[in-house]
């Protein structure tokens, strides 16, 4: 599995979650600014960077498998990439945008929007690198999703629910690479590091 039960701390991670400022949920939402946010992963899978790629880049096939995911399609190509749209919904939050997504095979695979009613900026992006020397079915993945709310409330309701959303995507795709290429190759599991924190 992507996802590894064994709990070990990795002395080059900070793997705490960084204190957030305390505020009332009803406060001023005109007198509150919104706050960049930033959650990243960290670990070694047992697949391939090209297997995990092609999970990642078939954005036709996300309302299939991931969450709270209503639809997913390719708009139309650009270079390097295309434009994708998709519609997600979970309470408190529905909303349908439009990304420009970025692919380096089988290195990269970028996410940008900026045209989201709710959100005012959302940005993902999975790296993948070489991963054991003896073992050429694994890889290290890099995740990092960058997002900001056009609202204070739901920026402030994100800090409740957002990181658990955001794990379970993740568990999604680890589902869905099992399903696609079998189960991964045993290794010996780094611990996936989770934080999120204003930028």
């Amino acid at each position: 599995y992507i996802i590894n039960t064994i709990r070990k701390p990795i002395p080059s991670f900070d793997s705490t979650i960084a204190n957030q400022p305390r505020r009332s949920l009803f406060s001023n939402p005109f007198r509150s600014p919104t706050k960049k946010k930033e959650y990243k992963d960290h670990r070694l899978v047992g697949y391939s960077a090209d297997e995990v790629f092609q999970v990642v880049a078939d954005v036709t096939d996300y309302a299939d498998f991931i969450p709270w995911c209503r639809s997913s399609k390719v708009v139309r190509p650009i270079p390097n990439g295309f434009l994708a749209t998709l519609e997600v919904g979970f309470p408190p939050i529905s909303e349908t945008y439009t990304s420009t997504v970025t692919l380096v095979r089988p290195t990269l695979a970028r996410a940008i929007c900026k045209d989201g009613k709710i959100f005012k900026y959302l940005e993902s992006t999975w790296k993948f690198s070489p991963g054991l020397a003896n073992n050429p079915n694994t890889c290290f993945l890099e995740f990092e999703i960058i997002f900001e709310f056009n609202s204070i409330i739901h920026d402030q309701l994100s800090s409740i629910f957002f990181e658990d959303v955001v794990k379970k995507m993740i568990g999604a795709f680890d589902k869905r690479c099992h399903e696609i290429h079998g189960p991964d190759r045993r290794i010996s599991h780094i611990d996936p590091i989770y934080k999120i924190t204003n930028i």
